[in-house]
């Protein structure tokens, strides 16, 4: 004995025993994957749709804050609806990302990225949920609630939100359980 712990004997050869392989990609995990990609991609037709209805939206944020306060500049509104643009389009491209990250990560079978991924649909519900809500208390007095970019908006809403129940679906196939589980490396003792 060489230290306070007790020696293990190592794989024949003094070396580690080997990585057990990984079974072949399932084709639950695959379609799970290119709906991720799917996902980005709709995510990021959501950025550039906001971008190509900036004046309708710029519009709606007029409307709303010269309801609260008339004498309101325009520079103030510009100002505000730049603002709301420019958080709404770094969300997004953080969307996209995280939707390729976890893409990625399953696809590679990694068993945290599982749980992030499904933790992360968990919130998309709750943010979907929660703006449909908005929308129908709105729907009879705010002018966000109305016209072609809102609705726009939210048809790619559920869409990504649809993409993401299936992909949540598919991840946690049983086809697609033996992929997640974790590849010994260590030493197993003969029983």
């Amino acid at each position: 004995m060489s230290g306070p712990y007790p020696q293990y004997p190592q794989y024949p050869g003094g070396a580690a025993m080997p990585e057990q392989p990984r079974p072949p990609l399932p084709d639950t995990v695959r379609n799970a994957f290119y709906l991720m990609l799917a996902g980005a991609a709709v995510q990021a037709l959501a950025v550039i749709a906001t971008l190509a209805q900036m004046s309708t939206i710029e519009d709606a944020v007029k409307k709303s804050m010269l309801k609260n306060d008339p004498n309101v500049s325009e520079s103030t509104i510009h100002t505000a609806t730049n603002i709301g643009l420019a958080i709404g389009i770094a969300f997004g491209v953080v969307y996209v990302g995280l939707w390729v990250w976890m893409a990625y990560a399953n696809r590679a079978g990694r068993n945290w990225a599982r749980i992030v991924a499904t933790v992360f649909f968990a919130l998309s519900t709750v943010f979907t949920l929660i703006g449909l809500v908005m929308r129908a208390a709105g729907s009879t007095n705010s002018t966000m609630s109305s016209g072609s970019a809102t609705v726009l908006s939210l048809i790619i809403g559920l869409v990504g939100w649809v993409i993401g129940l299936a992909t949540v679906i598919l991840l946690w196939n049983r086809k697609s359980s033996d992929y997640y589980k974790p590849r010994s490396t260590a030493f197993q003792p003969p029983m």
